[in-house]
């Protein structure tokens, strides 16, 4: 995958979005909400898999690839997923990168799956956004 996108650095702790919270907690909230609304517990938030999510996040946005780096499958879960998604940079960036996942039939089995914890990063380059969230139990 070729993404043109600049190497200036933006990340998870300094983006904001709909002055509500950070892109990453606001694409919790959406993905606990959807679960909710289908019966599925809420996800918790894991500092190893924020940590992996924003690490593979910052990858693609500085490498244009969205290949796997070995150190981001290390994060010790016995079962693990990831979705990933590349949306305009706007006021609603964890909106879209939702909605997408909802549209996606093997990104929304990841969100519905019975997974107890997640953690997601995100980069914003040149007018795009890579979101990453990872699932984990």
């Amino acid at each position: 995958m070729g993404l043109r996108i600049s190497k200036k650095k933006v990340t998870n702790s300094g983006q904001q979005a709909n002055s509500s919270g950070s892109i990453s907690d606001q694409v919790i909230e959406l993905v606990n909400q959807k679960r909710a609304a289908s019966g599925v517990s809420a996800l918790t938030k894991n500092s190893v898999l924020t940590d992996s999510a924003q690490t593979h996040a910052d990858f693609i946005a500085n490498s244009g690839s969205t290949s796997l780096p070995h150190s981001v499958n290390s994060t010790g879960f016995s079962y693990w997923a990831e979705n990933l998604a590349l949306v305009p940079e706007s006021n609603n960036v964890s909106g879209q990168a939702v909605s997408n996942w909802i549209k996606s039939s093997g990104h929304y089995a990841n969100m519905m799956k019975n997974y107890a914890s997640t953690g997601v990063g995100f980069s914003c380059r040149q007018g795009y956004c890579v979101i990453v969230q990872q699932f984990g139990s």
